[in-house]
């Protein structure tokens, strides 16, 4: 009897690698906020930056840069989500998205799990320098501008119930 039940566990959790594992590819229906229903296939779609506030503080020692993100899900499914923000430098004068000559300084990871239409704020601090020929900068993803979305990571998961 319990080499059955033991049987019956194993059974169940491969079919449930095997569900998760396909589910990862497959194209998930979706409602965003607007109310619009579109095919999603990749759940950083559903993450919006929806507000944020960076302080630069040049008093401290070693600087800092005091960072607040809000972010929201905008889809009807539930999101896990890592988002990585950046301290460093580059020369003044470089180029907006210009990072050739970028100076990594420090590094924050935001990692988070969002309901559909939650929204939630994240606060940080990070170092920073600069010298007389650089300008201090953030690197982090701008999900509305499609821009550093190499600085996250999202994946849809199941939203767990008490039912």
């Amino acid at each position: 009897m319990k080499s059955a039940k033991l049987l019956t566990t194993i059974i169940f959790f491969l079919l449930c690698a095997v569900n998760t594992a396909s589910r990862s590819n497959a194209v998930s229906s979706s409602t965003h906020k607007d109310g619009a229903s579109q095919d999603v296939t990749n759940a950083k779609e559903c993450l919006e930056e929806t507000d944020r506030d960076i302080d630069w503080n040049t008093n401290s020692k070693p600087p800092v840069v005091r960072l607040m993100f809000e972010y929201e899900n905008t889809c009807s499914k539930a999101i896990s989500c890592q988002v990585r923000v950046d301290s460093g430098h580059s020369p003044k004068g470089s180029k907006s998205g210009d990072y050739s000559k970028w100076e990594f300084i420090d590094s924050l990871t935001f990692k988070f799990t969002l309901s559909p239409g939650e929204t939630r704020k994240f606060l940080g601090t990070l170092s920073w320098f600069s010298t007389a020929d650089t300008m201090p900068a953030l690197r982090w993803p701008k999900t509305l501008l499609k821009r550093d979305l190499d600085k996250m990571d999202c994946s849809f998961v199941e939203t767990l119930s008490g039912d």
